[in-house]
This record gives structure tokens, sequence and C-alpha cells, in this order.
């Protein structure tokens, strides 16, 4: 079960127990790797009401991935498919 919690800037809210107040920063990146498109729209849409402010960015492939990455910098939150085409699963854990 996961559980996401985002807060605009300046709001004050509680996370994991803890008081906390979201600092404004850049805007946060999520990149969602999956090969499957309906799959990677689902996450996409759940995430886009989870996160409001955050940019999302697809991939679909190994080469997407890394292109993405080249042209948005390193995400935030990167959401990658486990079992996914082009890598191998340990030495993407790794």
């Amino acid at each position: 079960r996961v559980h996401i919690s985002s807060l605009a800037a300046g709001q004050t809210g509680e996370l994991f127990g803890t008081q906390t107040t979201m600092t404004p920063q850049k805007q946060d990146i999520v990149l969602v790797a999956d090969d499957h498109p309906v799959f990677r729209m689902g996450l996409c849409n759940l995430l886009a009401t989870a996160l409001p402010g955050a940019q999302l960015v697809e991939a679909n492939s190994k080469d997407d991935v890394i292109e993405k990455i080249a042209r948005y910098g390193p995400p935030s939150l990167l959401v990658l498919d486990f079992v996914f085409p082009g890598l191998d699963p340990q030495t993407t854990l790794g």
C-alpha cells in the first residue's frame, strides 16, 4: 500500500506523523517509465491527482528514459517498471 501526500508551497500538513511545511522549490519532475502505454497512462493520471504541482514526464523505453533525463534533468521521483525492456533488473537495483 502506497500513500502519496503533497503540499503546495507554504502549506503546512502532516506527513508520516510529522508536521511538515512545503518550501518553494523548482517544479518537481516525476518520470514514469513503463513499456505498457495503458498502464503508464493510468499511473500518470494517479500521480497527477496525488501530486498536482509536479511535471509528469513519460518514457517508454530505456533510451527514452535516458533522453528524458538528459532533457529535463534528474527527476524528483522515478517510477520504473521492474521488468523493463533493455534493463537488467539486478543491474537496475544495484
